[in-house]
This record gives structure tokens, sequence and C-alpha cells, in this order.
């Protein structure tokens, strides 16, 4: 296979991979919330760069023309959108305002840059543009290019990286099943992302004429990687964060630098909500949240949060989990007699599945469930 061969292999694959991939989420999700953001990072971001190259290198210099305008502003798109893709996977009432299309401001220059001068140029010297990039050569437009989508790149992975961080903070605070209500797979995409564009720069840097065809191959990876878990969502629902805005981010960093040190004043709260959890078996309840603590005690929203981080020195998530640890330690004593299955005693410990169980039971006594059993087991043999 030549290497014209292997490219035009390449173009085709990914285009009708793409748009199958965009089909499927069409089918299974009807484009609903999240899942709108999904196809549109698949679609405006990947199809016409793809068909661009696919015209490009057959020399269909006439289509390839149109097409260039769209094909180079797509890549401008990948970052604005992923960026509107977190924000609504964390907050069910995300909508998009006047202010979200200021991020598609490059890709609208880049089109308009595109129609007014480059297309208005004489067709040689359009022409000789397509031709220099078939050499495998970089235009100025594609250097400019280029640069733009790397500063995109610092700005917005730092941006998101940063966003992520403090909803892992705020769930942590929050909720007692961060496992399901922190959408970990969204950090796993990102970070995987981040590793690919990464990869790109770094071989683009050793062999230039990589980057059109490796770009198309590890997107197809990351879209994939996307799509499916799209559909692991709809097969195995996770606990939707109804309204985290900012405001609730920075009320939450503002918590924790405010922090009394004054235990004292602080730890009638922490008695009152282990004795609250203790008496009730509130924690039974696997969506349980701060709030409906703080509702069901009377203590404010400030002072429990601080009770619990000063005095009990641990977020409401571990809090919660060492209450459900000590419920499944009892049941687990005796499971096998009463015929029931590891999993049934996850749930009636409160915990939203057994992976959820296991990984508390290693940050609580430092092993698995399996292992806590089977040092059990030796125990009672000894």
């Amino acid at each position: 296979m030549t290497y014209h061969e292997f490219i035009l292999v390449v173009n085709l694959g990914s285009i009708f991979y793409m748009l199958l991939l965009v089909l499927l989420l069409f089918i299974a999700t009807r484009f609903k919330g999240e899942n709108a953001y999904a196809a549109a990072i698949i679609v405006f971001t990947t199809i016409p760069t793809y068909l661009y190259n696919f015209c490009r290198s057959e020399c269909w210099y006439h289509l390839a023309l149109w097409l260039a305008p769209f094909g180079y502003s797509a890549n401008t798109l990948v970052m604005p959108l992923l960026w509107l893709f977190v924000c609504r996977n964390y907050n069910a009432g995300f909508k998009l305002r006047p202010i979200h299309w200021l991020h598609f401001l490059p890709a609208l220059c880049s089109i308009l840059f595109f129609g007014v001068y480059f297309l208005n140029q004489p067709a040689e010297c359009r022409w000789s543009f397509i031709a220099y990039e078939n050499q495998g050569k970089d235009s100025l437009l594609g250097i400019v290019n280029a640069l733009v989508v790397y500063v995109q790149m610092i700005v917005y992975f730092t941006i998101i990286f940063i966003f992520l961080s403090r909803v892992r903070h705020y769930v942590l605070d929050n909720f007692s099943e961060a496992e399901w209500t922190d959408k970990r797979w969204i950090r796993k995409f990102v970070r995987l992302l981040a590793f690919l564009s990464l990869a790109v720069i770094l071989l683009y840097l050793i062999w230039p004429r990589c980057d059109a065809w490796l770009i198309q191959i590890l997107n197809v990876i990351a879209m994939s990687y996307l799509v499916y878990q799209s559909f692991a969502e709809i097969r195995h629902p996770q606990v939707q964060l109804e309204s985290i805005t900012e405001k609730d981010l920075k009320q939450d960093l503002k918590r924790a630098s405010e922090l009394s040190s004054d235990q004292e004043k602080l730890r009638p709260y922490a008695e009152k909500v282990q004795e609250y959890l203790q008496s009730t078996q509130a924690y039974l309840n696997p969506n349980l949240s701060l709030r409906d603590v703080v509702d069901a005690t009377g203590i404010s929203y400030n002072n429990l949060s601080k009770a619990i981080n000063v005095v009990l020195k641990r977020n409401f998530f571990d809090l919660i989990n060492s209450f459900r640890v000590e419920r499944a330690k009892s049941l687990l004593l005796d499971y096998k007699k009463r015929n029931q299955t590891i999993d049934a005693v996850a749930q009636q410990s409160g915990f939203n599945s057994r992976f959820s169980m296991n990984n508390a039971f290693k940050k609580a006594v430092g092993m698995s469930t399996s292992k806590w059993l089977d040092s059990l087991s030796r125990e009672c043999d000894e």
C-alpha cells in the first residue's frame, strides 16, 4: 500500500466511522441533554476536516477550496465544545447563553478570513495553496491555525482541569455517593484528549507528515470512548447535579478557606450530626446529601460543613461511608448463612453498588471487601 492509498483509507474510514457514531448516538439518545454536545463535538470538529483532507489528497481542488474554510475552522471548535460539554454534564440546568457564543469567536474569525480573503484570491493562488499542502508542507495559514489551536488547548485544558478539581471537592463535601455523582469518566475523557493532543504535537515535531492521519486515528479513539460512555450512562444512569453553578463552587471554596480552628464551638454540631446518623440510619439512603442532613438537624449549612471538616477531620462523603462500612461489616459476618450476596449487603448498607462499597472499604480499613473477609476467616481459623 502506497502512502497515498494509506491516507485515502484513513480519510474515508474516519468519515464513515464518525457518521456511524453520530447515528448510533442519535438512535440511543436522540441527542438529549449532554449528548447533543457530544454529537456536536463529533460532527463539527472532525467531519469537515476529514472531508477537506480527503478532497485535498484526491486533488479535487474545486471542492477542497470550498471546504477549506470549514476544515480549518473545525480545529478551533474542539476546545470550546469540550468546555460546554463538561459544563452541561455537571449542571442539568445548563443552557447556552449569548455570552457562551464568544467561545466560538476564533472559529467565526477563521471562516470569515477564509471566506473574505482566501476565496477572493486568484484561482491559481488558491490551487497552489492546496498543492503546497499536499506536499506535506505547512503553509503560513496552517501554522497560524495550529498556533491558535495550541493556545486554546493550554487555556481550555487549564480551565477544565481546575473546574473538575473544584467539582470533585464540591461533590465530596455535599454528596454521600461521589462514585455516581462525580462522573469520573468525564475526567478520564478529558485526560485522554489532553494526552492525545500532547502526543500529536510531539510526534509532529519529529515527523511533520504524520499529523493529518495521526490526528484522525487518535480522534476516532477519543470519540469512540465518548460515545461508549454516553451509552454506559443510559444503561447505568448517574445522579445528575441539578443546579451546580460557579457560585456554588466559589462558596464551597470560601467555606474551605474559612474553616474555623475553634473546635469547641463546632463540636456540638459534630456530635449532633453523628447522633442523628446513628439513630436514624439516614446513611442507608444511597442519595443522601449534605442538604438533607441540614434540613433534618436544623444546623446551618456552613456550620455543619465546618464541623465535619474541622472536628471530624473528613468530608461529608467519607463521614457517611464510615457509617456504611461499619454497617456492612456487621452484615458480612453472617451473610452466607442468610443466603445473601455481597451485592445485597452493599445495597443494605447504603451503597449504590458493590464497587462503591469496595472503594469505601479500601479507604476505611486499607483493604478490599474480599480481602477483609479473607482476613476475618483466617482469624477465625486461628
